[in-house]
């Protein structure tokens, strides 16, 4: 069904029909969901990261393979899918695993040294010639032992992008409850750092209309809960929405605009919402 979809959307974006183009976008990200879900999931088990931030690594990296995917390209989708994915988690948590370039030139030479015994080239996931590796950077050139856990852990990260391959024996299909967690999760993680420019009141508002606080609230639940009137409720989500437009939160706010949420989400069919995302 993807691949039908897939050739669905190139005609589109041919013919410039960008209503089109954007409903078959999200159309091809929903099914493919529990796909993203799998790669970080093996993912996890392969390197003991937090299952929660691969996840959402995951899906933005769904979301960029479905828009930048060319039918033509002589590639598989999901072969071109399952890399996409993968950079985008290793891309996620490299900030927290970059070595010192001093780190790096020992870890190359001991590495040299080991593949010198053993007759074959290092591939990062051989856990036996890294485990030596490890070995002579810690006793023969005094790496200190956190480091070679970092080592270690970047040692995981590269071996699971070698490894991680999903197999596709049919189309995954998905419920709203993995929708409403790659939304949360998405939306949450980057709308945190964002929603702090904003004012007071509309950090607060975006908060409880989008989740943070453990309950995705209504415009009435808002005002009952702060005893404003609904029309406040609706001007504030309103220019707190469009200042995070202007931030460049474009894109997270059209995926909302385009999912079929349900009516205790109420996101989709939110007036003032859709005066902003058009």
């Amino acid at each position: 069904m993807t691949n039908e979809l897939l050739l669905e959307l190139d005609k589109y974006k041919k013919n410039n029909n960008l209503k089109k183009v954007k409903e078959l976008t999200n159309k091809i990200i929903i099914l493919n969901m529990e796909y993203a879900k799998d790669i970080a999931i093996k993912f996890s088990k392969q390197t003991y990261f937090d299952i929660e931030d691969l996840e959402s690594f995951a899906y933005e990296g769904l979301i960029n393979v479905v828009r930048n995917y060319d039918v033509n390209c002589g590639v598989d989708f999901y072969n071109y899918a399952n890399k996409g994915i993968l950079n985008s988690i290793i891309s996620g948590i490299r900030p927290k695993y970059e070595l010192p370039n001093i780190l790096t030139t020992l870890f190359i030479k001991a590495q040299r040294e080991v593949q010198n015994i053993y007759s074959r080239k290092y591939i990062p996931g051989d856990n036996e010639m890294l485990k030596d590796i490890l070995y002579l950077l810690e006793n023969k050139y005094n790496v200190d032992e956190r480091d070679i856990d970092k080592i270690y852990k970047i040692e995981m990260i590269q071996g699971a992008y070698y490894n991680t391959d999903i197999e596709i024996d049919n189309v995954y299909e998905n419920s709203n409850s993995l929708l409403n967690e790659m939304i949360s999760r998405t939306i949450k993680r980057k709308l945190d750092k964002k929603i702090r420019r904003l004012s007071p009141q509309r950090q607060l508002f975006i908060r409880m209309r989008y989740g943070f606080y453990d309950k995705i609230y209504s415009r009435p639940e808002i005002s009952r809960e702060l005893n404003l009137s609904k029309s406040t409720v609706k001007q504030t989500l309103y220019r707190g929405i469009k200042d995070l437009k202007n931030l460049n939160m474009d894109e997270l706010f059209e995926l909302y605009s385009e999912l079929d949420y349900s009516n205790e989400y109420g996101i989709a069919n939110d007036d003032s919402y859709q005066k902003v995302i058009k």
